[in-house]
């Protein structure tokens, strides 16, 4: 169980010294104590590796922190963390998010955004507007699609999709029966347009998820 005591005394000194850094990861923490609030100058809190379900109000006093990691918990709702306005860096992977709410948008800072190993079915289409994310991590989730307006993420450089629950569709691209009694000719056209439909489709669904490309063949190292 967590030593309460020397979580106080671990506060009270980052407090009294104007600490910009505190790091209180792996302690077993099943709450935050109330204190958390005097940390005014706090721009890096580390509450990983805790047994969390939820977070305080008082956490919405640390106006100036810009990295909050709360991956390894046990949290359901991130509606006080959205009130945290300046963060850029946030990690609430390996918890047991079910939904992410549309008012995540008020995080309009975040450049770096992990959500894997929850339970997430969907992403809001709102996601959209945190147009200065650089990273999102979306792995080892329950996901099927993503929503297309994440395309508007123009500064995305990557977009982590591994381990979710993937979409396997098939779809009927050609009917070659009785192509061996087709001319030469014929089967050439056929074959072209069963190819030209092939191209479609794939663009089409390359369309739906463009930052996946990396799972293709990699022709520009040939």
């Amino acid at each position: 169980m967590a030593d309460q005591q020397k979580i106080l005394e671990l506060i009270r000194n980052a407090a009294w010294t104007g600490s910009e850094n505190l790091d209180l990861s792996g302690n077993e923490l099943t709450s935050v104590p109330a204190e958390i609030a005097r940390l005014t100058a706090l721009t890096t809190l580390d509450l990983s590796e805790n047994r969390l379900t939820s977070m305080p109000p008082e956490i919405t006093k640390l106006t100036n922190l810009t990295t909050l990691d709360l991956s390894g918990n046990e949290l359901t709702s991130l509606s006080e963390i959205i009130k945290l306005t300046n963060l850029t860096n946030l990690k609430v992977g390996s918890n047991q998010l079910t939904s992410v709410p549309p008012e995540i948008t008020k995080l309009t800072n975040l450049t770096h955004l992990s959500l894997l190993d929850n339970r997430l079915t969907s992403v809001p289409p709102e996601i959209a507007k945190l147009t200065n994310l650089i990273t999102f991590d979306l792995a080892a989730n329950k996901l099927k699609v993503v929503p297309p307006e994440i395309t508007k993420l123009t500064n995305l450089t990557g977009l982590y999709l591994g381990g979710n629950r993937y979409a396997i569709r098939f779809e009927n691209l050609a009917d070659f029966s009785g192509l061996d009694a087709a001319t030469r000719t014929e089967r050439d056209a056929r074959i072209r347009e069963a190819v030209e439909r092939y191209a479609a489709r794939l663009e089409h669904h390359c369309r739906e998820a463009p930052y996946n490309f990396f799972n293709f063949y990699p022709f520009w190292r040939s």
